[in-house]
């Protein structure tokens, strides 16, 4: 019977760790990962300051261009 539990059991653990259901730590490797975020991760998925208005990161942002009034 305990034999049987703990086969079931190593069966389990395998499903759920191909399957990709248990969360994978933080790797702290500077770069924010598929399943990191600024809760779990928070060395590597660092929340940074928006682009200052005409600044080159502002620019060659995906955001529409301002139209004048």
């Amino acid at each position: 019977m305990k034999k049987t539990i703990l086969i079931f059991g190593v069966a389990l653990v395998l499903l759920l760790l191909l399957s990709g259901c248990v969360e994978q730590a933080c790797n702290n490797n500077s770069t924010c990962d598929k399943g990191e975020n600024v809760e779990n991760c928070a060395n590597d998925c660092k929340i940074s300051n928006p682009p200052t208005p005409g600044s080159e990161t502002a620019a060659s942002s995906d955001a529409p261009p301002e139209l004048p009034i």
